[in-house]
């Protein structure tokens, strides 16, 4: 599997708490990063046969999709799935039916949307310029097996979405943990957007969070595959050995041997594998922690430019001279001392001066009320 073609997850080493503020992992689909030029394919090319998340399109992780050509952004807002332009943010169109985006595939957006009932959730296949519903598929879970757009304090609903040449595939985990509730933090308890970390990947396997060890281990893990079978609106069952041909994840952060010359900081891979963003810690007397972000060609090792955030890492793509970001949802002490808090957003700014372009909600998936005591 190739840097082109793997699946990026979390980082390795994803900070836990930045001082003066917070940050949330990110949860949900897979991250991947991608840097592109318009009318670049940016899932760049594939073995015939092989699969790959997104399928035709990038996912940025939490609800936000590219389209091929770079121009087009699907996003999971709360009033329901929407389509934009990167360059200014209009909105092309809005299909509140669907909730999240998957992929491209086929000449078709494949999007999320949820059942009636938590019994299963369905699959819209949309037409990417105009969001028309082309087709949709009924995806039912096993008894006592609950789809969750949004976390509960003691239930999880993960998805993930593969498509190739040999089809479209999900794959779907379901976890409890008991409620036995959580230490406090600094001396008080936990309440709504008040800092429950989390670095969580969306791998079933991989290990669990300091925040999630500290608020009990989930149990009780029911995981599936299914194949999605457009003509006759049916999702087929997969056996679970299926799963060793899924691609294989690859974290964003690269490793020490990867690293691009004497550059300081940490360094992450682009989703294509031909950029590079490194980041490290900067004195700043206005800020109590803020992050230097430098750009870079893997290649020549140029930079293409930087940016300062209070934030170390977030998934990004830039296209003709401006940078998207996922912003993380984070509490702030202001200039003024007070606390402010902000929910998660995609937000588009220029490159060359750091001047925000435009920005819009996402939809919050994670859990961020009260614990019990």
């Amino acid at each position: 599997m190739t840097d082109k073609t793997a699946i990026a997850t979390e980082p390795r080493n994803a900070d836990a708490r930045e001082c003066g503020s917070w940050q949330r992992g990110w949860l949900g689909m897979p991250t991947v990063m991608a840097i592109i030029t318009a009318g670049t394919l940016l899932a760049g090319p594939t073995a015939a046969g092989e699969l790959t998340g997104a399928g035709d399109g990038v996912s940025l992780g939490s609800g936000v999709l590219v389209d091929p050509t770079g121009t087009i952004l699907y996003v999971a807002e709360p009033e329901g799935l929407t389509a934009r332009r990167l360059q200014d943010g209009e909105r092309v169109w809005r299909h509140e039916p669907s909730a999240r985006p998957l992929g491209l595939h086929a000449g078709s957006l494949v999007a999320l949307g949820q059942s009636a009932t938590e019994a299963g959730f369905e699959v819209h296949y949309l037409a990417p310029a105009t969001g028309a519903v082309q087709a949709s598929i009924e995806v039912p879970l096993p008894d006592g097996i609950n789809f969750l757009l949004q976390d509960r304090p003691d239930q999880r609903f993960r998805l993930r979405y593969y498509a190739g040449d040999e089809g479209e595939i999900l794959s779907w985990t379901h976890a409890r943990r008991p409620l036995r509730g959580a230490p406090a933090v600094s001396g008080l308890n936990r309440g709504r957007k008040m800092p429950r970390i989390s670095t969580e990947g969306s791998s079933p396997t991989e290990s669990e969070t300091e925040a999630e060890a500290e608020a009990g281990a989930w149990q009780q893990r029911v995981g599936g595959l299914v194949q999605l079978d457009r003509s006759s609106e049916q999702a087929l069952p997969l056996p679970s050995a299926f799963v060793d041909r899924l691609p294989v994840e690859l974290s964003p952060d690269l490793a020490p041997d990867e690293w691009l010359g004497e550059i300081q900081g940490r360094q992450f891979r682009s989703g294509d594998g031909r950029h590079v963003l490194a980041t490290r810690t900067v004195d700043d007397p206005t800020e109590w922690l803020r992050h230097e972000w430098i750009l870079l060609d893997r290649d020549s090792g140029s930079a293409l430019g930087s940016l300062q955030r209070f934030y170390s890492y977030a998934p990004f793509v830039v296209v003709e001279r401006q940078i998207a970001l996922l912003v993380p949802a984070h509490g702030q002490l202001d200039k003024s001392g007070q606390w402010v808090e902000s929910g998660p957003a995609l937000a588009v700014w220029r490159l060359d001066d750091d001047v925000l372009s435009w920005r819009t909600e996402l939809l919050e998936t994670a859990y961020l009320g009260e614990l019990p005591p």
